[in-house]
């Protein structure tokens, strides 16, 4: 009796042990398995939440460390309104993956509400009717900004000027103004 129990309790053991690594295996697979999931799969979802968390230049760093087809399913799930800023964040050659695989209007929308500082750091890596179409819609004096940023040669200070910026009297003290800055955000 007790041989058949050890045996039994063995069988059971291994069908059990096997059912365990079979559910496992399937759960390591997944975890390493690429998220290449059906849109509206749970998985996606939280990535996008994810990704809604995060400053642009964190989804910069997680799209460099990405293999290309991964780094494009994780861009396609970027929020719209910070794709812009996520393209002025990543290096050059992920900057024109990204670029290369988005449509016009999808760049034209990226790049539409950004600065025209910022516009001016990525003009030259858009194609020629995105900056034309950008240019149109920005204000006379944004566009006038544009123009004087892409002005100057890429290596030089003029091209890495910021055009906003707030004149302080000299009797304002710094916790003043910091007050001051700080309604802006």
């Amino acid at each position: 009796m007790a041989g058949s129990t050890a045996a039994d309790a063995g069988a059971g053991s291994g069908a059990g042990a096997g059912a365990g690594a079979e559910a496992g295996t399937d759960d390591t697979a997944d975890a390493d398995e690429p998220v290449r999931e059906p849109e509206g799969n749970i998985y996606l979802t939280q990535l996008r939440e994810r990704l809604a968390s995060l400053h642009a230049a964190d989804i910069a760093y997680v799209l460099e460390a990405l293999p290309p087809d991964e780094r494009r399913l994780v861009w396609d799930s970027v929020k719209r309104e910070v794709d812009g800023a996520v393209l002025l964040e990543v290096s050059e050659p992920v900057r024109e993956a990204l670029i290369d695989s988005m449509t016009e209007a999808e760049l034209v929308a990226a790049v539409k509400d950004l600065d025209a500082d910022d516009v001016a750091d990525l003009a030259e890596h858009l194609p020629p009717a995105v900056v034309e179409k950008v240019q149109h819609e920005l204000t006379p004096e944004e566009r006038e900004q544009l123009r004087t940023a892409m002005s100057y040669p890429d290596d030089s200070v003029g091209a890495r000027m910021d055009f906003e910026f707030v004149r302080v009297r000299e009797d304002v003290t710094l916790e003043v103004v910091l007050r001051y800055l700080r309604r802006f955000d």
